[in-house]
C-alpha cells in the first residue's frame, strides 16, 4: 500500500515558494515559545528574557543548519559562494539547527545570567514539542524518510525522497518515486509522548 504525497510547496508569496518544511518549523518554534511562556513563572524566569531567547536560538538554529549543510556539501558551493546564502533553494541539516540553537541559547543564557539549570528544566519540555512539528515538517518535505519497501509514502519528482532513490539506484522508472517508510511520523509521535511524561514530571515537581 502507497500513500501519493503532493508538493512540498505549501504556497507562494510574490514568487517567494514557501515549503512545508518552513511553516511547520516556523509552527513548532511558536509552540516551543508557548511552552516556555507558560512553564518559565514556575522556575521563576522572566518571559521577556525568554521569549527573546528564542529568537536568538531560532536565528543561531538556521545559521547552524545551514552552516552544517554547507560543510558537508561544499564542493557544490565552492565554485558559488554567494549561493550559500540562498535559502531558497533550501539545504538545512537538523544536527547543525541542533548545535547552532544550543549554542545561541547558551551565550544568551550567560550574557543575562540567567539560572542556567532553570532554564534547562523549562527547555527540556519545550524541545521535544517544537521537534514534534518539525518532524510532521520532514514528513511533507520527504526529507529524513526511512527506506524503500513495497509500501509506504510516495513522494513526488524532484521530492528529496526522489533525489536519494535515484542516487541509491531505485529507480525503475524516473518518471515516479519509490515508497518510503515514514519514519518522519513515528518521531513526530515519539517526540510527543515525550513531551506528555517531561510535561507531567515537570508539573510533579
Amino acid at each position: 500500500m502507497t500513500i501519493e504525497l503532493s508538493d512540498p510547496v505549501a504556497f507562494s508569496l510574490g514568487g517567494l515558494e514557501v515549503m512545508w518544511y518552513g511553516v511547520f518549523f516556523a509552527v513548532g518554534l511558536f509552540a516551543g515559545a508557548q511552552c516556555l511562556s507558560r512553564l518559565g513563572p514556575r522556575r521563576d524566569l522572566n518571559q521577556d528574557k525568554l521569549a527573546n531567547m528564542v529568537l536568538v536560538l531560532a536565528v543561531s538554529a538556521i545559521a547552524g543548519a545551514r552552516t552544517l549543510y554547507v560543510i558537508t556539501h561544499w564542493p557544490d558551493f565552492s565554485g558559488d559562494l554567494v549561493s550559500i546564502f540562498n535559502l531558497r533553494s533550501g539545504g538545512l541539516v537538523f544536527y547543525g539547527g541542533l548545535i547552532g540553537g544550543t549554542l545561541g541559547a547558551i551565550w544568551w543564557i550567560r550574557r543575562h545570567h540567567l539560572p542556567f539549570w532553570h532554564v534547562a528544566d523549562v527547555c527540556a519540555v519545550a524541545i521535544p514539542l517544537g521537534h514534534a512539528f518539525g518532524r510532521l515538517g520532514c514528513l511533507l518535505n520527504g526529507c529524513c524518510h526511512g527506506r524503500s519497501g513495497e509500501w509506504g509514502l510516495l513522494y513526488p519528482v524532484r521530492s528529496s525522497a526522489y533525489y536519494v532513490a535515484l542516487w541509491t539506484g531505485k529507480l525503475e522508472d524516473f518518471s515516479n518515486s519509490v515508497p518510503v517508510f515514514p519514519s518522519q511520523a513515528l518521531m513526530a509521535a515519539s517526540n510527543l509522548v515525550l513531551f506528555g511524561i517531561l510535561l507531567a514530571l515537570f508539573i510533579r515537581r
